[in-house]
């Protein structure tokens, strides 16, 4: 869930403000971020190495600036992109975005429950999915919601990152077997029509595997995924000099600690676990 690259979904005015603070951390080598509309991530991403042209980073400015701070406290306030060498990349789609960021963490900053739910959905099947083509068996990879949702869509998206979790600890390395048995069974069916002729069944199985993607989908479940909420509370210009305030839930210990110390510090000067065992819990906190 820790790793030097970490990704951002949603460069809104508050989601611009948190991808800028994460690039200033120096915590992280890399931040690949992706927004919905291409060309907004491509704009933050010229901004940043704009700013880094007309002052590149240098051995004094670095270490001002961890001077400046405790060991899990964000940057100082005033920093700006040209102090960091953390690298922006952009990512085209989200299965880039994971490919990127697998075993690590993505951020989340989308505008409501709808925009949220769709997304992290997405994001989820077609993490799976890649994990399950490129078979990773390093850290799980954390999702983390900072848009302000209900309590409602918060337990949707952790019941369906708990629901992948626990069909990958079920399955496991069978999941893969239960692909090629399928994939066994109807080529079976298919070459044994092709002996007989055109049947029914011949035509039944052929329609099987071209309208069944999304079943096949729910065996690529072979990796771990943790879900953490992350209330925030703060406007842009709070954001933008770290002293806004993050309400934090869970339902895994190291994936809540890596929130906490390594990703809403960098935007909060206020960081508090509101709960270790029910991931929609700071959606209820009030603010």
């Amino acid at each position: 869930m820790l790793k030097d690259v970490i990704g951002f979904i949603g460069l809104g005015s508050q989601g611009k403000a948190m991808a800028k603070r994460l690039v200033l951390t120096g915590k992280f080598r890399v931040v690949v971020v992706w927004n919905r509309t291409s060309q907004v991530a491509a704009d933050f991403k010229k901004e940043v190495d704009d700013a880094r042209r007309k002052s590149p980073p240098n051995e004094d400015n670095n270490k001002a600036r961890s001077s400046s701070r405790s060991a899990n406290a964000g940057p100082a306030a005033g920093a700006s992109p040209e102090s960091s060498s953390t690298l922006v990349i952009v990512a085209s789609t989200l299965a880039e975005l994971w490919k990127h960021c697998q075993g690590g963490s993505i951020v989340s900053m989308l505008y409501d429950d709808l925009a949220t739910e769709a997304v992290l959905t997405d994001l989820v099947r077609v993490g799976a999915k890649y994990d399950h083509d490129h078979v990773h068996h390093g850290d799980a990879t954390l999702i983390v919601n900072c848009a302000s949702i209900t309590p409602e869509c918060a337990d949707r998206i952790g019941s369906l990152i708990a629901g992948r979790r626990r069909r990958s600890r079920m399955e496991g390395d069978h999941a893969v077997d239960a692909v090629k048995d399928k994939e066994h069974v109807r080529r079976g069916s298919t070459e044994q029509g092709a002996r007989n002729g055109p049947s029914s069944h011949t035509r039944e199985s052929k329609m099987d595997v071209e309208e069944q993607p999304e079943e096949e989908a729910d065996l690529y479940a072979v990796h771990d995924m943790h879900f953490v909420n992350c209330a925030l509370n703060g406007r842009p210009e709070h954001i933008a000099v770290g002293e806004s305030k993050s309400w934090v839930s869970g339902e895994n210990e190291d994936a809540i600690n890596v929130c906490v110390e390594h990703i809403a510090c960098a935007w909060s000067n206020t960081v508090r676990v509101i709960s270790s065992t029910d991931s929609g819990a700071s959606a209820r906190y009030p603010n």
